[in-house]
């Protein structure tokens, strides 16, 4: 019973911090069509967060501002957006570049969202991963086949990597601890064949012990 609750807490969790991240998505999106729609000089008749019955609303500047019942979206109602309209402000008499802005502001915001989340993740961590070799541990068996400091791995088996994980995962699928490197050094490509791995056994599996940073 008590890891029942437990996974009915964790799948609460998961489908709260879903919706939140959802709805701050939305948000932006539609900030984006809002504002640049602001910016255009067309009228925007309302601004709403959410779906569903109102929950709050204020209008300020012609625009009505709305948080509705349900957090699943959200929207921007323009002056003729969706029918003709002879109101000044109309999104249909709006210069063709300004409303290819407005429309396509939102996903443009979106895409800096995602810059944006993108450089506070890297900026958080303390070391970023490199396909770069920076150092070997005492008696590395990579060392002792061939691999040098300065290396920059851009293969494995013949795959390429194009980031440390991909090398990573390249090691996990060699199991008989040996694996073919192809490197850069000293801007040539250099093919290192039978690179010996320790190894260890998880699971049943033979995993490589990856030896240097």
């Amino acid at each position: 019973m008590a890891s029942f609750f437990s996974s009915a807490g964790s799948f609460l969790i998961t489908v709260l911090a879903s919706v939140f991240v959802f709805g701050i998505v939305i948000f932006i999106h539609e900030l984006g069509h809002f504002l640049t729609a602001k910016f255009s000089g067309i009228q925007v008749n309302e601004f709403a967060l959410g779906m569903g019955p109102t929950l709050f609303s204020f209008t300020r500047g012609g625009t009505k501002y709305g948080l509705r019942l349900f957090p699943i979206g959200g929207f921007v109602s323009m002056e003729g957006e969706d029918e003709e309209s002879e109101e000044a402000g109309s999104f249909t008499k709006a210069p063709v570049g300004n409303r290819i802005l407005v429309t396509v502001a939102g996903a443009v915001m979106n895409l800096l969202l995602g810059f944006v989340v993108l450089v506070c993740v890297v900026c958080s961590q303390q070391l970023i991963s490199t396909r770069t070799v920076a150092e070997f541990y005492e008696g590395s068996s990579t060392q002792q086949s061939g691999l040098q400091v300065g290396d920059t791995i851009v293969a494995v088996n013949g795959r390429r990597c194009f980031i440390a994980n991909d090398i990573i995962y390249e090691f996990a699928r060699t199991q008989q601890g040996q694996a073919d490197l192809t490197v850069l050094r000293d801007g040539k490509r250099v093919q290192l064949d039978n690179v010996v791995f320790d190894t260890y056994e998880e699971n049943g599996v033979n995993q490589l012990v990856i030896d240097f940073k």
